[in-house]
């Protein structure tokens, strides 16, 4: 039953996304795709039959024990980490210090930002490279978008290719509107959503921010 609902949905989608391509609306094909693609029912776990052993709990560590502490480790891989806070508070950079430290331990990280330029973030990079081993610099991509232009699919469209153990997405207020039907608020939690749905299909860490105070009108 189950395979024959996910063909059913994945076939509307398909149909779907060439209606809209053939009107040239190629972002919005690409996010019926996913939805297509997303399971629509998971199974049923009983807690007490777990017989998993507590080590197959993968955690990205923070590199910080105050962080890693609450967290149980740091955070857990197919899960979202959003950090808030006003303006020039140093989410970003707190972000980096996150990936710097994944890099040490030997993961694949992909920074992902809307508001920086190419040269800032290689820039900032360059200043926490300086003071770690040369082999953890590597597996590290860097993606910059325009303000505003850049979806949940997008991002995932990228962490599909560059399979990494951590994300970074910088930041929540500076993403393309998933809905332009709703409140920036609302719409702010759907992006939420959205990346947390990617955590979990991708079996990734995603940390990201969002600006503290900032109007959501």
């Amino acid at each position: 039953v189950l395979a024959y609902v996910e063909e059913q949905r994945l076939t509307k989608a398909i149909k779907d996304a060439e209606l809209l391509l053939i009107n040239h609306k190629v972002k919005e094909a690409r996010n019926i795709l996913l939805q297509g693609t997303e399971t629509l029912f998971h199974t049923t776990f009983d807690y007490f039959s777990d017989k998993r052993p507590s080590t197959k709990y993968q955690y990205v560590s923070t590199g910080f024990k105050r962080f890693d502490q609450p967290l149980g480790g740091g955070l857990h891989k197919e899960n979202l980490g959003l950090l808030i806070g006003p303006k020039s508070s140093g989410k970003s950079a707190t972000m980096i210090n996150f990936v710097t430290n994944a890099l040490n331990s030997g993961e694949v990280a992909l920074h992902i930002s809307f508001e920086d330029s190419l040269d800032q973030i290689l820039t900032r990079y360059d200043n926490r490279f300086r003071k770690m081993k040369p082999k953890a610099t590597k597996g590290l991509k860097v993606h910059v978008f325009p303000t505003g232009e850049a979806t949940v699919a997008d991002c995932e469209s990228l962490i599909n290719l560059y399979r990494p153990g951590i994300v970074i997405v910088d930041y929540l207020n500076e993403m393309g509107w998933e809905n332009g039907k709703v409140s920036k608020s609302e719409d702010l939690g759907e992006r939420a959503r959205g990346l947390r749905g990617i955590a979990g299909r991708h079996a990734c860490a995603i940390w990201t921010a969002q600006q503290a105070g900032k109007s959501t009108k």
